[in-house]
Order: C-alpha cells, then sequence, then structure tokens
C-alpha cells in the first residue's frame, strides 16, 4: 500500500484485523469491440451501454477511473452532536476493507495490473465526511495517479493506493 501522510495518521488508528464486513462488491469484466477487456463494478456509474465498446487503450483506464467508484458516507446521520472524528475512522475502515476485497477479487487476473484507490473528503460544517474507493487497470504504465509518495503528499486530502498484480 502507498499512502500520504494523512492517510498514514489515520491508519494508525485502524485495526486491520477489526476491519469492519463489507458487502462485496462483484467485479465483472466486459469487452470492447476489438476484444479489449475492461472491469467494473455494480452498474458502472451509469457508463455502461454503447460507449464502452467504442474506447479503446489508456482511454478504458479512464473510464474505469469514472465508473468504478464507491461513496461510503454516513449522511443518514440527523443528530446534532455528530462526532466527525469517529465518521472519519469509520468510513476509511469501511473503505479499507473494500479495497481488500477488490483486491482478492482482482487477483484472479493475474497479468493484469490494477490501481485501488481509498481517498477521504473530510467534509465541512455542512457536509459530513466520505470516503470514496476506485480501482483501474493499468494499460501501458498509466496510472491516473502516480503512486510515488512525493505525488501523493501532493493531495490536500488523505489517500491511499492498493497497487494489485505488480
Amino acid at each position: 500500500m502507498e499512502f500520504n501522510s494523512k492517510m498514514e495518521a489515520l491508519l494508525k488508528q485502524i485495526s486491520l484485523n477489526k476491519l469492519p464486513s463489507v458487502e462485496s462488491a462483484p467485479i465483472w469484466e466486459k469487452k470492447n469491440y476489438i476484444g479489449e477487456s475492461f472491469w467494473g463494478v455494480s452498474d458502472f456509474c451509469g457508463l455502461l451501454g454503447s460507449k464502452p465498446s467504442s474506447i479503446q487503450g489508456r482511454n478504458l483506464t479512464d473510464l474505469e477511473w469514472d465508473g468504478n467508484e464507491i461513496v461510503i458516507n454516513r449522511w443518514e446521520l440527523k443528530d446534532d452532536i455528530i462526532d466527525t472524528t469517529q465518521i472519519i475512522i469509520d468510513v476509511v475502515s469501511e473503505g479499507l476493507a473494500l479495497v481488500l476485497d477488490w483486491k482478492l477479487q482482482l487477483n484472479e487476473y493475474a497479468d493484469i495490473d490494477f490501481d485501488i484507490v481509498l481517498s477521504l473528503d473530510e467534509g465541512d460544517e455542512d457536509i459530513l465526511p466520505s470516503a470514496t474507493v476506485r480501482f483501474y487497470a493499468v494499460r501501458d504504465s498509466y496510472h491516473c495517479i502516480s503512486t510515488e509518495f512525493k505525488s501523493l503528499e501532493s493531495f490536500s486530502q488523505p489517500v491511499l493506493i492498493e497497487k494489485v498484480n505488480y
């Protein structure tokens, strides 16, 4: 796992042995019109249809980035007293559990490298914190986010990248 120092501080508060169970988001594989594979979860953020069949190469990586997004939040909370620190730990823990679930699934495609990205939006006074988890296949050495520490440190929010099959 690669992460910036903001994510590292959060990970120190989370026990990997005590991650919450998450409902698995099964990963599927489809092919474009020239037989290139692309991978997704659920309805691919509504991007399925005729569009993916004409996309190829590195553009499939960008499509996966857009389509494979799961947002984890606690926006249903309505209490006047909300512990945002605990919400942050909860959504990052759940996001990390999803990262590990996806990693297991993506290990089945041993000849393809994948990046799984977990990021945190810390929210503000009007919006509660949320975590976003995405994944994409690495094609032609193209990464949507560089895994170099220096690059990850440039993010203002906590971010983690799990490399799969490297």
